[in-house]
């Protein structure tokens, strides 16, 4: 058994013995919620997700408004929340993910470390239910949250690099201008020095995706050309078997698909195939 689960398991007895209403039971709960969320991410277990979200709904339940770790367990819940939305769909659990995120956002103040990651966050839930609604106070709200982010982690480029690709997801589904100012956000993100490698593949990605956009929308072989180098750099940085390279591999297929429709490029063609 690993340690990780012995810890878990370790909690849960804990908590078995503390009654509801006890000070101490937040605090437990709390840090059983974080222990599931990260043995999720290794097993993909829907129980450990599912009882991640009913302990940090537990644990609000028990931290005061004013608590100044209010804000961090608001923005940690619709992560989870957000999560299973991405995974089975459920549109309550996505408005239940923006409402915590805005309630995060909201309690914590201007200058506040962590108020960038809390923007950020809301940007990426406000976005994604725009690309189920259409509704386009969602993606204006998510623009908005995004620049925000980025403004407020002017002095951390490494975050900033996040949230320009996110600021440049949220322009890019919107309007002409905005797919504009999304490839030169998308653009800076990839300024960034010392960058984590599974963030920079994130970037070329979206670089890639909003110049494929608009090479469809103008016939510009230059950006149908930038997209391919932009998505053939982030496929050379996926390492062998990473779930993301079949995406990535599939991005590219339709880029040099579109290539060779435009120039008729054998070369094109048989990547494509």
């Amino acid at each position: 058994m690993d340690a990780l689960t012995l810890v878990i398991e370790a909690v849960e007895r804990i908590l078995a013995g503390i009654l509801p209403g006890h000070p101490d039971r937040a605090v437990f709960l709390h840090g059983l919620g974080a222990d599931l969320f990260e043995r999720f991410h290794t097993t993909s277990s829907m129980a450990d997700l599912d009882r991640a979200i009913e302990v940090a709904n537990e644990a609000m339940d028990y931290t005061p408004e004013q608590h100044p770790d209010r804000p961090r367990h608001l923005d940690n819940l619709a992560t989870r929340l957000g999560t299973r939305f991405g995974i089975i769909g459920s549109m309550d659990d996505l408005n239940r993910a923006i409402e915590m995120a805005d309630m995060s956002v909201e309690a914590t103040p201007p200058g506040h470390p962590l108020r960038g990651r809390f923007l950020g966050n809301l940007a990426i839930w406000l976005c994604k239910r725009y690309e189920e609604t259409s509704l386009f106070d969602d993606v204006d709200r998510s623009v908005w949250a995004a620049d925000m982010a980025v403004e407020a982690s002017s002095e951390n480029p490494s975050d900033q690099a996040n949230y320009l690709s996110i600021l440049s997801n949220s322009l890019g589904r919107r309007y002409q201008d905005d797919l504009d100012r999304a490839i030169s956000v998308a653009e800076l993100s990839l300024e960034a020095p010392d960058q984590d490698v599974i963030y920079r593949i994130a970037y070329l990605n979206t670089l890639g995706l909003w110049l494929g956009e608009r090479a469809d929308r103008t016939g510009s072989k230059a950006d149908l050309d930038r997209a391919v180098e932009a998505t053939d750099m982030a496929l050379e940085a996926i390492p062998l078997g990473h779930p993301d390279r079949v995406i990535c591999l599939i991005n590219l297929g339709k880029l040099v698909g579109r290539r060779f429709e435009m120039t008729g490029s054998m070369s094109d063609l048989d990547r494509a195939v």
